[in-house]
């Protein structure tokens, strides 16, 4: 549950699985719901990976899905010129998504 005070979310999703490299992506979910006086959510990207920032957020990225419509695809982003990035949800919950196929790091609060 999101608070009045700004809570900070790390988010750290090892791409390493023994001496083998992982086949896919490794991805966690998260449901951030407003306290019960709010109906919108404000999040802040604060930290993201260098080497993550390919064209499509291809190989690791966090996705914000901010929109009235949470079956759309989110904003996604990758690149650390989107560290200060502010968006505010059209409702009190907020999916939002970290994904990666590296070893990587992604930090919003």
């Amino acid at each position: 549950m999101a608070e009045k005070e700004w809570l900070e979310l790390e988010d750290k999703l090892d791409g390493n699985v023994g001496e083998k490299d992982r086949d896919g992506f490794k991805r966690c979910n998260y449901w951030i719901k407003a306290p019960s006086d709010k109906n919108v959510i404000e999040v802040e990207i604060v930290e993201l990976p260098a080497k993550a920032a390919y064209e499509g957020c291809t190989h690791a990225g966090v996705e914000i899905k901010a929109h009235s419509d949470q079956k759309l695809t989110g904003y996604r982003f990758c690149s650390r010129k989107a560290v200060g990035t502010k968006l505010t949800s059209n409702s009190s919950i907020l999916p939002l998504i970290t994904y990666n196929s590296e070893n990587s790091v992604a930090v919003t609060k």
